[in-house]
């Protein structure tokens, strides 16, 4: 069966998976929004979203897949960071979702916590950066982005970026949904 990984975003990490391959067969990409229009203006977000849903649809066109992954997206204005980046997140996951009702592909969703659990080892404490904060003050966070381009390495997965490592997660976490187990039933069933 072919799923395809999603981390959603401005660069949106993609990842096919054949399921019936080793994960070290995996393909991971980045399709990424540009910037600016030709006429050097910046681009608004719904252009951006165009974009990916072009590139999208032609790597739809050359590897249809059964069923599409997409990390859930974050329901809730963070207290912290880019609540810009949220909305552009929540958009863009939106234009994702159209497509594939179109395209008539089955699509779910899947929080970050739920992915990690399956791609890491039970236990698995991720690296920890630091945070500089305006005034001075530091905090610590999960480095998550480290932890998928690590895992990645470890299955011979060739990434370049935390998206495409992160898309990678999503693809194989995939796998243990009740949507692809119902489908990869069927699919044996009708065999």
């Amino acid at each position: 069966m072919i799923v395809y990984g999603i981390d959603p975003g401005q660069n949106c990490g993609v990842c096919i998976y054949d399921t019936d391959r080793s994960l070290s067969a995996m393909e991971p990409m980045l399709l990424k929004a540009p910037k600016k229009a030709e006429d050097g203006r910046e681009l608004e977000i719904e252009e951006k979203c165009w974009e990916l849903g072009r590139l999208l649809v032609a790597l739809m066109r050359q590897k249809r897949p059964h069923l599409v992954a997409i990390e859930e997206p974050m329901r809730a204005i963070p207290k912290k960071g880019n609540a810009a980046g949220s909305f552009s997140s929540n958009q863009i996951v939106g234009g994702i979702a159209m497509i594939c009702g179109l395209k008539g592909i089955k699509l779910i969703t899947i929080p970050s916590g739920t992915w990690r659990s399956h791609f890491y080892p039970e236990g698995f404490k991720p690296p920890v950066k630091v945070i500089q904060e305006k005034g001075g003050t530091t905090r610590t966070e999960n480095d998550w982005k480290t932890a998928a381009r690590e895992k990645c390495a470890e299955l011979r997965i060739t990434v370049t970026n935390h998206d495409m490592a992160e898309a990678c997660g999503i693809a194989f976490a995939a796998t243990f949904d009740q949507t692809f187990k119902w489908m990869q039933h069927n699919m044996e069933k009708a065999a």
